[in-house]
Parts: structure tokens; sequence; C-alpha cells
């Protein structure tokens, strides 16, 4: 994703800005570098201007790898479990940010938020970090048993080093 946070240009308001500035928040999906943002930018934008990474990453790319991972198989069979017909699907989203810090240091990091929702209530409306963010309380108690049964079963079930 691509969403322009921060614009500046002159200092009065009468006077025309010779040049502006616009920072622009970049999410890359696992695999694209900062210069492939950067070259589709360039097919993308006209006009005279430059573009140049202010940051980037913390660490390296974060590949997604849920084929035979255990923390992603027992989030999916509770899920199915928990919603007989739904799904759970590997998706990047990037408000997960924080992976590629860990990743850095060889710790494998997923989300897993799950929260049940009426029919009445399709996804796209809820307003993600929008004016008015909400979700179900009964939604957010389906999840919360969700998430308590995965840890239970990685923790209880798996053999790991904890």
């Amino acid at each position: 994703t691509v969403a322009p946070t921060m614009c500046q240009a002159g200092v009065k308001t009468n006077i025309l800005a010779p040049s502006a500035t616009l920072t622009l928040d970049c999410r890359m999906v696992p695999g694209t570098s900062p210069q492939d943002v950067i070259d589709d930018l360039n097919t993308r934008l006209v006009g005279d201007f430059t573009i140049e990474p202010v940051k980037h990453g913390l660490g390296p790319p974060v590949e997604s790898v849920y084929r035979n991972n255990e923390v992603f198989d027992i989030c999916k069979t509770v899920l199915e479990a928990a919603d007989p017909g739904a799904k759970c699907v590997p998706w990047t989203i990037q408000g997960f940010t924080d992976a590629r810090a860990f990743a850095e240091i060889d710790i494998p990091t997923f989300g897993f938020s799950p929260c049940w929702l009426p029919p009445s209530m399709p996804f796209e409306t809820l307003g993600f970090h929008g004016h008015n963010e909400h979700i179900p309380v009964e939604g957010f108690r389906w999840g919360a048993a969700c998430l308590r049964e995965v840890v239970r079963r990685y923790c209880l079930e798996a053999d790991h080093d904890i």
C-alpha cells in the first residue's frame, strides 16, 4: 500500500512555493524491495519529481512461510472448528511491521486476530484505524476464546521449550 502522510511546501500563504515534498508511507509485500516500489511509482506518476527513500525496513524482508508451519496449522484448526465453513488463509497485512525486527533474530511472527462478524456487518465497514473503528463485543469475545485455544494447544500439546 502507498499512503501520502505528510506534505511540505511554502512558508507563506501568498507566495508560491518553488518546490514541495510529499512523504509516502509504503507497505511492501514480502519479496518486494524499496527499489521495486520506486520503479513502480516512477511508471505510474507523471511530472518532474525525484523519489528518494527516507527510511525502509528494520531488517531482512519477511517471507511468509505457512506451509508445514505448526503455529499456522494450530490457528487453522482452531478457527475452522470454532466457525465451521471458515477458511484460514495466509494474508499479508500492512499493520504487522514489527515482524521484520523479529525476523532479524530468527523469530517467526504471525498475526492472529480472529473476530466473528455477523452477516449484517461486513469487514469493509469496520473502519480500521478510522474515525469510527469498531467490532462487536461478542465477536471480540469469540476471537479471544479462539486465541486462548491456540495458545493452550501450542503450549500444552506441542513439544516446545517455553
